[in-house]
């Protein structure tokens, strides 16, 4: 049973609470059952105004929460299958100073907003699960609070105990019920983020346990018949009866017990689900878009809160989001920047990464840079939120928190969220000196679509996007993701070098072509290594990067192509072009009367004095704010915007937000 009364699906201004409701008495059978045990809680006003909210069982107690429109007085009482159980009502009271200043998220169009009015633009970090030798989750949403940051994204995996249907440090439970430990660690979580100010994507349910190819769990799945379950392969997760009976337990649950929670951004159906076995080996996508489809209707039938509903699935597969609010697309490109902002968001709902790392299996010796450009990529690109970065384990280790802290001072003082008609817009720098254009990849394990490069014109995030940092043999599996080499166009005023700088190559062993104007000029090879390395993310076995190849180039017209010849692939880092580039670069996000603009400087360029044209300013004067973002100094100043240039400006600093306001 699911009708008992009708669910208002109005969205309060205000809310207040939550207060809740416990009552003594017996589960009947197996609590986590809501066919047989449909146990709700009803909460009548005095002046006849009837709440419901689903009841949860929680050690020999039936509880309910109630956050609701209007405060008061209220009579509970508690119904199991649509009649009163005999057990005493009672009078709770939601008082007026229990109001929720922001409420909960919601989505206006491709943004978000709060029932506030306020809105909402996430900034944060992944916060899967707990990691060794790190600090409980519920300190690191402190930090997160402390810090300015208001998002964060924990996964219901079985390694840390956040899984109900699984044991981990105890025996896993019958099969159709839960462990109760899991519900008061899932508590602890949801408590620290309303203390913190941040709001959860509450991922329900991951890729491992359904995967035999990506970081596999099945092999320890109750489900799984091997350990006495009832699947017999893990594509049936999507379709089983049972399976997915199970699975709304575990949905409902999580309504119930946490869903009066604004804490809780968005129930987040699944963590990268084309790597499930349905996906990945069977193909079938209509299976998965349609348990997508299921699963988030029967979340929205039950959650008279209307929390946000989402999932992550590949760029290339965006259909499991039609049923979904909004899109968080993950990626992890040699070129951060570029492999963000390159990426044109999927229109009609909000777009932001909810996962960026930089493409490679090592830890980066410049990840605080990683981190940097993958926030300013989502700022700067006009995406509903910043790019939220997952490598939470190195977050305290190399001390990247200021990287977040100072990205949330940008956003409150820029205001940024709440502005209207911005968008990306070409920063064109006058006096800058020249410099090599360093060019890399925005792709990860993908294929390339983009081959051919004409340059300086094409060294921009939509195009390098579109360019794999892996280079394929031409024969093999992976053929089909290098159709070709990849060549570069361009023309030097004088000679200079070519440099092509690798992050690594296959353990199998890898060889390059290097061709100048359609001869070639040089070929290496690298042979299979016995000491390899592989990735925790892929499972490939990578050996260290090689030395650069370089080689001289004439003054004139040139194209130089790379290709790969096997016996397996090289993983390109950049590739530099001498002379091609400048010491200075920017871009930036502006209307008419506003402009938020990074701007990075080699050693060259500090010190000169540019002009920056930046698309859509309109002239006159503003007010100048800058912020270092290598060590935070913050310095501001009188601005003239004049022929839609910033004049005369001195870069002082190596890496910097510009905020030009009226």
């Amino acid at each position: 049973m699911i009708p008992l009364l009708a669910f208002s699906a109005a969205v309060a201004a205000n809310w207040f609470g939550p207060v809740q409701a416990s009552f003594p008495a017996e589960a009947n059978g197996n609590p986590y059952d809501f066919r047989t045990n449909d146990v709700r809680v009803v909460f009548a006003a005095a002046d006849g105004r009837r709440e419901e909210r689903l009841a949860f069982y929680d050690a020999g107690h039936w509880r309910a929460w109630l956050t609701t429109g209007e405060p008061g007085d209220f009579r509970a009482t508690l119904v199991r299958n649509g009649a009163e159980v005999g057990v005493p009502a009672q009078e709770v009271h939601v008082a007026e100073r229990a109001r929720l200043r922001d409420g909960f998220v919601r989505v206006e169009s491709e943004r978000f907003r709060l029932d506030s009015g306020e809105c909402f633009f996430p900034l944060g970090y992944n916060l899967a699960w707990h990691a060794e030798g790190q600090p409980p989750l519920t300190e690191h949403l402190a930090r997160m609070g402390a810090n300015g940051l208001n998002w964060a994204r924990v996964w219901a995996c079985a390694w840390d105990g956040k899984n109900p249907f699984i044991g981990h440090d105890r025996p896993n439970p019958p099969l159709g019920e839960m462990v109760p430990e899991v519900m008061t660690r899932w508590d602890g979580i949801v408590g620290a983020a309303e203390n913190a100010g941040v709001r959860l994507q509450f991922v329900l349910f991951h890729h491992g346990l359904v995967s035999t190819r990506n970081d596999s769990n099945w092999a320890g799945h109750p489900w799984n018949r091997a350990n006495g379950g009832f699947l017999d392969r893990p594509q049936q997760f999507f379709t089983d009866a049972t399976a997915k009976e199970y699975q709304k337990r575990w949905l409902r649950y999580a309504v119930a017990r946490w869903g009066h929670s604004p804490a809780i951004m968005a129930w987040e159906l699944f963590n990268e689900v084309e790597w499930v076995d349905a996906a990945q080996i069977d193909g079938d996508w209509p299976t998965v878009i349609g348990w997508h489809a299921e699963m988030a209707a029967f979340l929205r039938l039950l959650d008279p809160y209307r929390h946000l509903v989402t999932t992550s699935a590949a760029r290339g597969h965006p259909e499991p989001y039609r049923a979904m609010d909004y899109y968080q697309p993950h990626a992890y490109p040699r070129d951060v920047f570029s492999g963000i902002a390159g990426v044109p968001p999927q229109p009609g709902k909000p777009w932001f990464y909810g996962e960026f790392g930089r493409g490679t299996w090592e830890q980066n010796a410049d990840e605080h840079l990683v981190v940097r450009d993958g926030i300013w990529a989502g700022v700067l690109s006009g995406h509903a939120g910043a790019a939220q970065y997952w490598f939470w384990d190195r977050v305290l280790a190399l001390k990247l928190e200021p990287e977040f802290a100072r990205a949330a001072r940008v956003l409150a003082w820029s205001q940024l969220p709440g502005r209207d008609g911005l968008r990306p817009a070409v920063v064109t720098i006058t006096g800058a000196p020249a410099a090599p254009l360093r060019l890399a990849p925005g792709r990860g394990w993908e294929a390339t679509e983009r081959y051919r490069f004409e340059l300086p014109e094409d060294a921009a995030p939509e195009k390098l996007e579109l360019w794999s940092s892996y280079l394929q043999p031409r024969s093999g599996e992976n053929a089909e993701l290098t159709r070709g080499p990849v060549e570069f166009a361009f023309t030097l005023a004088e000679a200079g070098e070519l440099e092509v700088v690798f992050t690594s190559l296959s353990g199998r062993g890898a060889g390059l072509r290097v061709t100048i104007d359609g001869r070639e000029a040089t070929q290496v090879s690298w042979p299979a290594a016995q000491n390899v390395v592989v990735s925790p993310t892929g499972g490939r076995a990578h050996q260290p990067a090689p030395a650069p190849v370089r080689l001289a180039l004439g003054a004139g017209a040139h194209v130089v192509g790379l290709e790969c010849t096997g016996p397996d692939w090289v993983q390109i880092d950049h590739v530099a072009i001498p002379g091609l580039g400048k010491a200075i670069r920017a871009h930036a996000l502006a209307g008419p009367g506003f402009a938020l603009v990074r701007v990075t400087a080699e050693a060259a360029g500090l010190g000169t004095a540019t002009d920056l044209h930046i698309g859509g300013m309109a002239d006159g004067a503003y007010w100048l704010r800058i912020l270092d973002l290598e060590n935070g100094a913050e310095t501001e100043q009188a601005a003239e915007v004049s022929g839609g240039a910033l004049r005369g400006f001195r870069v002082e600093r190596a890496d910097a937000i510009l905020i030009l306001s009226r």
